[in-house]
């Protein structure tokens, strides 16, 4: 299966360069330390959206099923550098903010289709 998880969110006013910066030195350490069954696509910055309670940024993940959501909240909650990554990413994140998503797309290859759809 293939499903691509989309998380939007808001950064902390004056910490999106931070953010970027972060994300130059880490990229591919997400990928490489991903757990089995997920891959990290990346981090987008909204330039041009019609949603306006999305978030002005967005996390992308690959998984090959359902229960590798399963598999990211085991590796986030084991000591390691996967846990260490996703926990410096999320300070990033302004809690505060009424703007934020999420989203689990199926490819429709995959997808169970039923009479009249």
């Amino acid at each position: 299966m293939d499903f691509v998880s989309v998380q939007g969110f808001d950064v902390h006013p004056g910490k999106l360069s931070a953010l970027q910066e972060w994300l130059g030195k880490h990229d591919a350490k997400l990928r490489e330390h991903a757990p089995e069954g997920c891959e990290y696509i990346g981090t987008y910055l909204a330039t041009q959206t019609s949603e306006k309670h999305a978030g002005n940024v967005f996390s992308l993940w690959r998984l090959d099923s359902y229960g590798a959501q399963d598999a990211m909240a085991a590796a986030g909650a084991e000591d390691g550098k996967f846990r260490e990554m996703i926990n410096e990413f999320l300070g990033f994140i302004d809690l505060d903010s009424q703007n934020w998503s999420s989203m689990l797309l199926k490819s429709v290859v995959d997808a169970t289709m039923y009479a009249g759809m």
